[in-house]
């Protein structure tokens, strides 16, 4: 998983035609859970999934207050759909980003089973294949 640690950065990941943004806050447990279900997530696509390539990103949004945090926000804050509190929360939210329209998301990675995040991503990068 890449580390996201600046604006330009995040334009780059955003400026994919596939990426997975991990939401991640160093002090959550909900987020260290998600973050393990994140890590399997990466390692089962890249197993199943070779010839298409997703890249994975960790969005380190510990402070509120930093350029990061403010440009995830108001990257959410143009997209179509109820995602703005996606950067609010600390339990490790996952979206998927295709062109840098959100395709799809879940707000709490660590709760949704490894064989869900993998179709999700399958349906959001693969049509379902």
């Amino acid at each position: 998983m890449r580390d996201v640690t600046t604006l330009e950065e995040l334009t780059a990941a955003l400026d994919a035609s596939r990426a997975v943004l991990f939401f991640d806050v160093e002090w959550s447990q909900f987020a260290a859970r998600s973050r393990q279900a994140v890590g399997d997530l990466e390692r089962a696509w890249r197993e199943a999934n070779v010839a298409v390539a997703v890249v994975f990103h960790r969005l380190d949004l510990t402070d509120p207050q930093g350029s990061l945090w403010f440009g995830v926000r108001d990257w959410l804050a143009r997209q179509a759909g109820p995602v703005g509190g996606l950067a609010h929360g600390a339990d490790g939210a996952l979206v998927w980003v295709c062109g840098g329209k959100i395709a799809d998301h879940v707000s709490f990675a660590g709760s949704v089973g490894p064989q869900e995040l993998l179709e999700r991503t399958r349906r959001a990068f693969a049509g379902g294949r």
